[in-house]
């Protein structure tokens, strides 16, 4: 990817997180507390569904290497009768 292409989109995304917690801040304000305890188990949640994510990729993405491994065209492979130097 590009550096301007980059620079551009991670621009464009920190400033939709970063107005995205002002507002939030400025709508609960001073009963951030409350808030606070009654998503707080929430954000367990979110951190499983994240974690179980990042597991799913791994393990897709580590069969999808394996079985590409396995699969060699039949012209690549030597054949079985004749010895390799």
């Amino acid at each position: 990817m590009p550096f301007e292409r980059f620079l551009a989109a991670t621009t464009a995304g920190s400033l939709i997180w970063i107005t995205a917690w002002i507002l939030l801040g400025a709508a609960l304000g001073k009963s951030y507390e409350a808030a606070a305890h009654r998503w707080g188990s929430l954000s367990w949640l979110v951190l499983a569904a994240f974690v179980a994510m990042l597991a799913g990729f791994w393990l897709w993405n580590h069969r999808r290497v394996a079985r590409a491994a396995h699969v060699t065209p039949n012209s690549e492979r030597a054949p079985e009768h004749i010895a390799e130097p």
